[in-house]
């Protein structure tokens, strides 16, 4: 109950103006963890002999985290909105 009375005095950084490029990099980061939990998922099919995508797509889906993090210092860095 303590850490709920101090929440007014939290400044507008999660809720005010200029704070969306926070909201989009939040996103971006839940995409990588998604991501990260349906590879994962995938390593354990493989294991189970369960057959994989062609090499082909793994190359490509290899590639969104790469573009998911480039997001996401983009946002950090020049905060554009």
């Amino acid at each position: 109950m303590k850490g709920l009375s101090l929440l007014h005095k939290v400044p507008n950084t999660l809720v005010g103006s200029g704070s969306g490029w926070l909201h989009a990099k939040l996103l971006l980061v839940a995409l990588v963890f998604v991501y990260s939990i349906v590879m994962g998922r995938w390593l354990k099919a493989a294991e189970a002999g369960k057959p994989l995508p062609s090499s082909t797509a793994l190359r490509w889906i290899n590639e969104v985290p790469l573009v998911l993090l480039i997001g996401i210092v983009y946002l950090v860095v020049a905060k554009p909105f």
